[in-house]
């Protein structure tokens, strides 16, 4: 092995000298920059919370009766809900049946009476939902499914079904409202001047949001046609006589020809239909021209074994069919269904009471609740075809 020269030597030392004093200033250093460095403050982890179920939050209306007495037929606004009437109330807002569509995510298809309250529910039964007291005595849901049109104590109230929020029109009679088909507004009735005894009664008519309120014609109850283009209103008198009112395409109320004594009435695209009395006192079901003119009969007195009058006649969206009921003493009635192009006529009753409650939104089935509670039977909800067959129970236990 061959030592390095002295030159060499040298070189080397100098070389380790400097690297160890590199070194030595790097360390320094570093503790300098270390000793200014503030310790690090741990972040808390932001939690998040997840209900372990949806929550609905529901609005209950407060009717305003006695407010809106004393203001006058005319006073109208908005009511609130509270704890303590939502507690009066018992389960408005609280969804009592689940299904595999939420409630929220489709139109409600029927409202019914179920316990102490008015219901609304999907075609099937499902998501039925409790939205207003069941002491209502008219009420009917908007073809749409969002709103319900409530009369109780005499006052007629607009209830949103996903919210239950509550907006008070004014004060009303029982008679059922009926909706425009695009459900922008609803027709009513109102109580008028009263003269030598008797008072009058007017149907009216609100938008869906309450505003608007505003008298069409002097007449007990009204109709409107599946496309909207037609409304008749019943004559206003003590015994129903009397010509009914039309109005076509929006146009001023005219006089119709005189049916007679009219107990029920529902309106076609191009047709009029009326429960009357006959020359011997006996119920029929007339068709007739937009004026009254060309009567047709459609049913002849209900062959139901009991003295009975047609009543709660309905069209179908579709304008092809329609729904009447022959209505006896103490709950008795039973369910027809016309086809309008031929006067067909299919029983939808076997040997119960059935009472028609609305059609479908395509015209394809027919809401009806079977079993009268009058008579303590048990009751149900049930949905029919067009043509009387393919029988659904819906709710078991509602009532109309």
């Amino acid at each position: 092995m061959t030592e390095p020269l002295p030159d060499d030597r040298s070189r080397i030392r100098a070389i380790a000298i400097g690297v160890a004093a590199t070194v030595a200033v790097a360390g320094v250093i570093a503790v300098i920059v270390v000793s200014q460095l503030k310790p690090v403050e741990e972040r808390p982890v932001r939690k998040t919370f997840e209900p372990a179920e949806e929550t609905v939050e529901a609005t209950l209306p407060v009717p305003a009766v006695a407010a809106l007495a004393s203001a006058g037929p005319d006073a109208a606004g908005t009511a609130t809900g509270t704890s303590e009437s939502a507690k009066a109330l018992g389960d408005v807002g609280e969804e009592v049946a689940a299904g595999d569509a939420p409630a929220d995510e489709a139109p409600y298809a029927v409202a019914f009476r179920l316990g102490a309250s008015l219901h609304v529910a999907l075609s099937d039964g499902t998501g039925a939902k409790a939205v207003a007291p069941g002491t209502a005595s008219a009420y009917s849901l908007s073809p749409d499914g969002e709103t319900l049109a409530v009369v109780d104590g005499g006052v007629l109230a607009l209830i949103d079904t996903r919210t239950c929020a509550q907006r008070t029109v004014r004060m009303a009679k029982d008679a059922t409202p009926a909706w425009l088909p695009d459900s922008s507004a609803v027709l009513f009735t109102c109580g008028g001047d009263t003269v030598e005894g008797h008072e009058s009664r007017e149907v009216w008519r609100v938008r869906r949001d309450g505003s608007g309120a505003k008298k069409l014609a002097q007449g007990s109850a009204a109709a409107v046609s599946p496309d909207g283009s037609l409304i008749v209103v019943r004559p206003d008198s003590t015994d129903e006589t009397g010509a009914l009112l039309v109005s076509k395409d929006g146009g001023r109320f005219r006089e119709a020809r005189d049916l007679g004594t009219v107990s029920a009435l529902a309106a076609g695209d191009k047709r009029i239909y009326a429960s009357v009395l006959d020359a011997s006192g006996g119920a029929v079901v007339l068709s007739c021209a937009q004026d009254g003119s060309s009567p047709k009969r459609m049913l002849g007195r209900p062959d139901v074994g009991v003295e009975a009058v047609w009543g709660s006649l309905m069209v179908s969206p579709d304008d092809k069919r329609l729904a009447a009921a022959a209505l006896g003493d103490d709950g008795f009635s039973r369910l027809v269904i016309v086809k309008l192009s031929d006067g067909s006529v299919e029983e939808v009753s076997s040997r119960r009471d059935c009472y028609p409650v609305r059609w479908s939104a395509d015209g394809k089935r027919l809401f009806y609740v079977e079993g009268s509670s009058i008579q303590g039977e048990s009751t149900t909800l049930a949905s029919v075809k067009y043509d009387g067959t393919q029988r659904r129970a819906v709710v078991t236990g509602a009532t109309r």
